[in-house]
């Protein structure tokens, strides 16, 4: 038997909504909130803060992070997680990880396999202290100051 009205208190073992619900003051969840809904496109959230593995150690929030696409643990997808055995954050494409961010560093995940930039996409002007480049091709009109070796 279905009830209806305003409740101060409701206390029930189950609950289900079939259609809006909208909560005027705070929601608090104790426990888990489980999705189950699969035709709900956007999730927005305003100037808020989102933790994942709130209150969890590093290595137990190793692989938490970001996930678009896919199921959960699938590899057809772009990621952002957290290595814990590198303390970084890993920018993932189709299960691999292709770039790594960690303290000072930004590096790529394999030795000479990611672009900056491209033929057609490139970046505007590169400033840096000092370093190092391996190969250089120039083309077009470039100018060239200080000492080439």
């Amino acid at each position: 038997a279905a009830t209806r009205g305003v409740f101060t208190t409701l206390t029930a073992s189950y609950f289900e909504v079939t259609n809006d619900l909208t909560v005027s003051g705070n929601l608090n969840v104790v426990g888990n909130i489980n999705s189950i809904e699969k035709t709900v496109t956007t999730l927005e959230i305003v100037d808020k803060l989102i933790l994942a593995a709130s209150g969890a150690n590093s290595s137990d929030s190793d692989t938490g992070g970001l996930q678009i696409g896919g199921y959960n643990g699938t590899d057809n997808v772009a990621s952002v997680l957290y290595d814990h055995s590198n303390a970084a954050l890993d920018f993932n494409i189709g299960g691999t990880t292709e770039i790594r961010l960690e303290d000072g560093k930004l590096l790529p995940q394999t030795d000479s396999d990611v672009d900056l930039g491209s033929s057609t996409l490139q970046f505007k002007d590169v400033h840096a202290d000092a370093g190092y480049i391996d190969a250089i091709t120039v083309t077009g009109t470039s100018t060239l100051s200080r000492y080439l070796y």
